[in-house]
């Protein structure tokens, strides 16, 4: 799996340099699949979310890590949904406002749930 924060990296190379056909590209972008294969040229899976638009929405902040945990989520099946929102219910409380913790397990829901995959 290769995870891409910011898709401006995509017309580097060395993004998918190494990247078997058989794993997947997880990119944090409002382009298409279609625009993500044209622009890497790679021939696996390709798994997009807008995560910067989504965290900004919930989060307020442009900061996407947690969208994209839920969207690597929902494209892996690694871990159950509802464990990691309980461990971000527990570490977030003791750092932050109940609204910071509800904003971002909707962030982390909105980013399994709206994550596009490719075939």
């Amino acid at each position: 799996v290769v995870v891409v924060i910011d898709d401006t990296l995509l017309k580097n190379p060395e993004v998918t340099s190494g990247l078997a056909d058989d794993k997947f590209l997880l990119v944090n972008t409002t382009r298409s699949i279609e625009e993500v294969r044209n622009l890497t040229g790679y021939k696996g899976r390709i798994v997009v979310i807008p995560a910067t638009d989504i965290a900004l929405e919930e989060i307020k902040r442009g900061i996407p890590n947690t969208v994209m945990i839920g969207a690597l989520i929902r494209a892996t099946d690694i871990v159950p949904l509802d464990a990691v929102k309980e461990k971000i219910k527990a570490a977030f409380s003791k750092k932050f406002s109940d609204e910071v913790v509800r904003a971002n397990i909707r962030a982390l829901e909105r980013g399994y749930q709206e994550v596009k995959l490719s075939d």
